[in-house]
């Protein structure tokens, strides 16, 4: 049924012992409010690392979504995507794939 959100959300852990924690205290509840009683599933993602997926963001995305872009957040504060995405890519000299200057954008 289409009216229903899959419920989707990508966690990037700084570390295993926080990541195991959440799995173990999570896998197998149920969604609270969810009117069809589904189970939490937890899978790993097939990219791993903040880096690696905002390099992947960078190389998959042909104009950015502001409205629906990744959040990033460095010490439980929201940084801008634009900032995060530049300080990766000038780490790894890897260059910017959408056509817009990177610091016009205002997440």
């Amino acid at each position: 049924n289409s009216t229903y959100n899959m419920g989707y959300a990508f966690v990037n852990f700084v570390d295993s012992p926080t990541a195991r924690m959440i799995v173990a205290n999570l896998r197998g509840s149920i969604w609270p409010n969810d009117p069809r009683m589904r189970e939490i599933r937890i899978l790993p993602a097939q990219v791993q690392s903040l880096a690696a997926n905002l390099i992947r963001y960078n190389n998959t995305v042909a104009e950015p979504d502001l409205m629906h872009c990744p959040l990033v957040f460095r010490e439980g504060r929201e940084i801008p995507l634009q900032t995060a995405l530049q300080e990766v890519l000038q780490t790894r000299q890897v260059a910017p794939q959408w056509g817009v200057n990177m610091s016009s954008l205002h997440v």
